[in-house]
């Protein structure tokens, strides 16, 4: 019994840096995509399962644990890969939505990484089968680093086959999809160091558990403790990085820079307006005969030029969905007939919300506002007209106060499209008369009607609005 104390120790130590680890992932803050920390932390356990079969191998020995031991322990590790894989799908694509079920909907519908995601998963899915059914190991009496008989497995060169295709998928695969993260976080050194490291550590996890779990042990030498005690150690380096409790939002942050020249103020400048736009919630009348389009751009490019996340509520056929799609960052609902509840498409960045339903659209401004913790917003909702003639007034009257009630916050530029002409004059002035902002956009440009605290440029110079530097992005999100 005294010669087992030393790999009990070791076991023991696994656990605790593997729970230390998990518990620095749990203590992530950030609200959009929780499902991330939920995967992160399924891994911890998962792999805890796997230490836990190998304490209780110090103490239990027969035909049938070593069943539960061989294939549990090696199925946990399999499962771990393919959350990982996951993991990294998510961080890549940054899906719009949220939870699991939708984003890997999202993931699926990619045209490159979808397809890889369901071979890889396959190949998984085909080892822990054949392991599970087939049993393709053998159960010898070994001796430990210790000089302790144990009961161990040997598996079948067609497993370990297997389980080296599934290590090299994984270095193929989602480490590289964790590297290409990167560039989306290009202001974040803290960001782009985490998702170098965490791929490596994993992978050197992997290939530890294979040589020590399979090649080592089909030589006669039982070094399994001390190759979970390796990587419990890459996990304990993981865990230095979660430390900082907004790793995983800075995943999803917002980080471009507009065409790469840096902050930019073309709307605000076309108005006359001290840059950048200050926070509040705006009317923008617009003139359909006009390409009142471009005047959105300008708007949609200061706010993400400058850091904000940018989030477009507009149907799919509208001049702004066209002018506003291929900007990178922006995020769209787009407003449909076809749907009654909130889904997404092909593409990430794209959910399809009911347009006819303004109950829902609060419930998904509010549940966006909500899931972004420490960023600006902009919300650019394209257009009121279109509601009121299918909602009518009434209905659209409360859905503008509401909505105006959520995004009332100093953090968040809302911009609400009304069509100039659209509606009699006794509508049109109830309509301006819920904002304290009113720009135009018409033929001779951006006009400032009414701005709250505005910071016109006038014959005392321009005044300095409260946004003096451009908000830092720290969202985390989507591409």
């Amino acid at each position: 019994m005294l010669g087992e104390i030393p790999t009990i120790l070791v076991d023991f130590l696994t656990i605790a840096l593997t729970s230390i680890s998990g518990f620095y992932v749990y203590r992530q803050s950030g609200k959009y995509h929780p499902e991330l920390k939920t995967l992160l932390i399924l891994v911890h356990l998962f792999f805890g399962g796997v230490i836990v079969l190998e304490i209780l191998r110090n103490f239990i020995s027969g035909s049938s644990f070593m069943f539960y031991y061989t294939v549990g322990g090696t199925s946990f590790v399999l499962w771990d890969v393919e959350l990982l894989t996951i993991v990294a799908c998510l961080i890549y694509i940054r899906p719009l939505t949220s939870g699991v079920k939708s984003s890997i909907l999202v993931i699926l519908h990619h045209k490159m990484v979808g397809p890889t995601l369901l071979l890889a998963s396959t190949l998984i899915a085909a080892t822990n089968l054949y392991l599970v059914t087939l049993k393709p190991y053998s159960v010898i009496i070994d001796h430990n680093l210790f000089g302790v008989p144990v009961e161990s497995t040997i598996m079948s060169p067609t497993l370990l086959l297997l389980l080296a295709w599934v290590l090299g998928m994984f270095a193929a695969f989602p480490s590289v999809l964790f590297i290409a993260a990167r560039s989306k976080a290009r202001k974040n050194n803290q960001a782009r160091g985490a998702l170098l490291l965490l791929p490596i550590l994993w992978c050197v996890i992997g290939l530890d558990l294979v040589i020590v779990n399979g090649v080592i042990l089909s030589q006669g030498l039982d070094a399994v403790a001390i190759g979970y005690l390796m990587a419990a150690i890459m996990f304990g380096l993981s865990a230095r990085l979660f430390r900082r409790t907004s790793l995983l939002s800075s995943f999803f942050e917002t980080t471009i820079i507009f065409e790469g020249v840096g902050p930019s103020f073309p709307f605000t400048k076309r108005a006359g307006l001290q840059g950048p736009i200050p926070a509040g919630n705006y009317l923008l009348e617009v003139d359909s005969s006009t390409h009142y389009e471009k005047y959105v751009k300008d708007l949609a490019v200061e706010l993400v030029s400058n850091g904000y996340l940018l989030f477009v509520f507009t149907p799919k056929a509208s001049r702004v969905y066209c002018s506003l799609s291929k900007l990178r960052d922006a995020r769209f609902y787009v407003m449909t007939s076809t749907t009654s509840y909130p889904c997404p498409t092909d593409r990430a960045n794209e959910m399809l919300v009911p347009e006819e339903d303004p109950t829902i659209l609060l419930d998904t401004l509010r549940s966006t506002i909500s899931s972004v913790s420490s960023t600006g917003v902009g919300i650019i909702f394209d257009n009121i007209s279109d509601m009121i003639l299918s909602e009518g007034f009434e209905n659209s009257h409360k859905f503008i106060r509401r909505a105006n009630e959520i995004l009332s916050d100093d953090k968040i530029v809302a911009a609400f499209l009304v069509t100039q002409g659209a509606h009699e004059e006794r509508i049109s002035n109830l309509i301006q008369n819920l904002f304290q902002n009113h720009l135009t956009f018409d033929s001779l440009g951006v006009q400032v009607k009414r701005l709250f605290e505005s910071p016109l440029v006038g014959e005392l110079g321009p005044l300095e609005v409260s946004i003096s530097q451009p908000i830092k992005a720290s969202f985390k999100s989507s591409s």
